[in-house]
């Protein structure tokens, strides 16, 4: 194609300047024009450039690389890291006497762990310029079915044709350490086997956000690691951004470790924010029954006559238990002694008083065990209710009221659930955990969300949404609340007390070092904590840098408490007394 252009552009001009005259100006003319047609063939030529911008990495344990332009995907070591220059690539490529040009790799890896290896990703557009690519290597063939095993050279090597005559990916895998028993298992064995391409190349194996964070949820001493579970979510945030579904969970796992911390207010509330708009949580910023301290009243005033509360919460918003804080005492003096907790998992708590790390997953944040620990303090009979057998709703009615009525008939109830199961409108599809409670036994709970409403751009922090002026399907509860109670106005109204943490000067500096280290402080009730090290804390302050102040102050319930300063992966850094400020 390249030399008809130039023939026939050389034609053109010779019959334009036929005296001998022109002669020069056309040799030049000419030549230009050569030069010319090769830059614009060159340029014609495709470029991986975009290609590359199309590439993902995906990171668990192992790395994924995911390329939505060319719907191809394979796996390939953790270990592996990406090198973006070009002179780098360049340099390898030579050094491993590979003789092919940089522009066609897509994508680049090295080791800085034993086995040592180079990691090669290209992409040729057709059989032609991948094979006259390859050729410069010998026995390489990018239609070779099989892949390619050079002892030689310490190589390995394999051509992945693309669906819809989308070109042709080449990855080969360099060892120059000689450890090539070791590289031709890896590559055989394993990153060979695990390459997709087509409808079906997104779909690798990744773990869904939960269970990706609760690999790192316990320490070696049964304790609960807050810190490894968030890091490894936050480095792992593109695994879960391809749809809707996996963008959510995420989302909630985010939130739930988040949750755990304290003093991550602002991160959680972002979080927060997304979840909302997700899922379709309604604003309330007007329409107020009551609001802040009233609305304690007015619940109470509710519940008093009721033989069962059942209010709900986000699993990860705890200011949804800060408000049961609030009102456990007097719940208790208007005669509830019954205290259900869909998060609880073990029957010893009432033996214990305290919860530790085994007694549930959603009891490992501080404010779910601080509310259990008051409710046995104030002499509330806690109980589970929880079921994971394929009637749910069901086996939670019936375990509430196993626990209570019908050891009782005078039991007055107190339940925190999750979510839609306070929700009492039956329907064809779903016969949640409150609506099969009054069909089963006839008795109906007074039920109060915290969860279809929040407040936006407001002073107040709790309100009673006067539900007649909203749009809304049929409504699932009696009473619908707008909580945005935080930590520091909660402590205030329960009367806590300012803790201080001390830290050395060379605490303080080792802190502060450039290095990636994340740092926690974790408070304990002393009491608890010498009982069982698995206690859970009372609150966790997570240290941002640079740390500036050497005095920390928590509000704390008055007790006796001692702190733990660790870092991700659970090392102990400073520990002491807590002091009252």
């Amino acid at each position: 194609m390249k030399n008809y252009l130039f023939t026939f552009v050389k034609i053109k001009i010779l019959d334009l300047l036929q005296n001998r005259k022109n002669a020069i100006m056309t040799r030049t003319l000419l030549f230009g024009t050569k030069i010319c047609l090769i830059t614009l063939m060159f340029c014609s030529c495709y470029s991986v450039k975009n290609l590359q911008k199309s590439g993902k990495i995906l990171i668990e344990n192992h790395k994924y690389y995911i390329n939505d332009s060319l719907k191809f995907s394979y796996r390939f070591g953790g270990d592996y890291q990406l090198i973006h220059e070009k002179s780098t690539v360049r340099k390898s490529l030579r050094n491993n006497r590979l003789r092919l040009n940089v522009n066609y790799c897509l994508a680049y890896y090295q080791t800085d762990v034993e086995p040592l290896l180079d990691h090669y990703l290209f992409y040729f557009k057709d059989a032609k310029t991948a094979n006259r690519a390859l050729a410069r290597l010998g026995k390489y063939n990018v239609r070779t079915p099989n892949p390619i095993i050079d002892s030689a050279n310490y190589t390995v090597a394999h051509g992945i044709v693309l669906e819809n005559n989308m070109g042709y990916i080449y990855i080969i895998g360099k060892n120059p350490q000689k450890e090539f028993i070791i590289l031709e298992k890896e590559y055989i064995n394993d990153i060979f086997q695990q390459i997709k391409i087509g409808k079906n190349y997104a779909n690798v194996d990744i773990s869904d956000p939960f269970t990706l964070a609760r690999k790192y949820d316990f320490n070696e001493d049964s304790t609960v690691n807050y810190l490894l579970p968030l890091i490894k979510l936050q480095q792992n945030t593109m695994n879960y951004a391809y749809n809707i579904r996996s963008k959510f969970q995420y989302i909630e796992a985010l939130g739930t470790f988040q949750s755990r911390i304290g003093n991550l207010d602002e991160e959680l509330n972002n979080t927060l924010q997304e979840f909302y708009r997700y899922s379709g949580i309604k604003i309330a910023d007007s329409g107020y029954l009551a609001i802040d301290n009233d609305v304690l009243d007015f619940l109470i005033e509710k519940c008093k006559e009721e033989k069962i509360v059942m209010f709900n919460e986000n699993h990860f918003s705890p200011n949804n238990r800060l408000l049961l804080h609030l009102l456990l005492q007097k719940l208790y003096n208007s005669g509830f002694k019954y205290f259900g907790l869909e998060m609880l998992w073990e029957k010893d708590i009432n033996e214990r008083g305290f919860v530790v790390s085994k007694s549930g997953f959603y009891t490992c944040e501080p404010m779910a065990a601080n509310l259990i620990k008051k409710a046995k303090n104030i002499g509330f009979q806690v109980f589970y209710y929880e079921s994971f057998k394929n009637e749910r709703e069901k086996e939670e009615a019936q375990n509430i009221y196993n626990n209570t009525f019908r050891l009782d008939s005078l039991a007055k109830v107190v339940i925190l659930a999750g979510f839609g199961h306070i929700n009492e409108n039956i329907s064809a599809n779903k016969h949640w955990m409150a609506a099969e409670l009054k069909k089963i036994y006839n008795i109906d709970p007074l039920t109060i969300s915290q969860t279809s409403y929040y407040v936006a751009n407001t002073n107040n922090w709790l309100a009673v949404v006067d539900t007649i002026y909203r749009k809304k399907p049929a409504l699932q509860a009696d009473i619908y609340l707008s909580n945005n109670l935080d930590y520091s106005t909660f402590a205030k109204l329960d009367n806590y007390i300012d803790y201080s943490i001390e830290l050395p000067d060379s605490v303080i500096n080792r802190i502060n070092k450039p290095v990636n280290n994340d740092y926690i402080i974790s408070v304990y009730r002393t009491q608890d904590y010498q009982t069982d090290n698995s206690a859970i804390p009372a609150y966790n302050y997570m240290i941002k840098k640079p740390l500036r102040d050497k005095i920390i102050s928590i509000p704390l319930q008055k007790d006796e408490y001692i702190f733990f300063v660790r870092n991700e992966y659970n090392e102990l850094i400073f520990s002491g007394n807590m002091k009252i400020t």
